[in-house]
């Protein structure tokens, strides 16, 4: 089960207005009780439309091999936050992400 920090792919389904939408990978930020016991996760979408931070709140995620692919390294913007169910939007699990992500 994954594990608070860990990058998952998340299916983020359908957008309303700028919502993140489709399958993308995702930073897992709340806690391993919630995310263990509660089967729910607060996840961070991570974008590749940028790699380097354009606003304060945002981290650059860098590439991570077998994780996020060489090319494939974007930024967590935490105002994107996101409970899911693993029930109704599954998360496949990738890897542990940076240290440096930790926010």
């Amino acid at each position: 089960m994954p594990s608070r920090w860990d990058i998952v792919d998340v299916d983020f389904g359908t957008p309303v207005g700028h919502e993140q939408a489709k399958l993308r990978p995702a930073l897992i930020v709340s806690h391993d009780g919630l995310n263990h016991n509660a089967d729910l996760a607060t996840v961070c979408p991570i974008t590749g439309a940028r790699t380097k931070a354009k606003y304060p709140s945002e981290v650059e995620i860098p590439t991570l091999p077998g994780i996020l692919d060489a090319g494939a390294d974007g930024t967590a913007d935490p105002y994107d936050l996101n409970q899911h169910s693993n029930q109704t939007r599954p998360r496949t699990a990738c890897g542990p992400g940076p240290a440096s992500a930790c926010l």
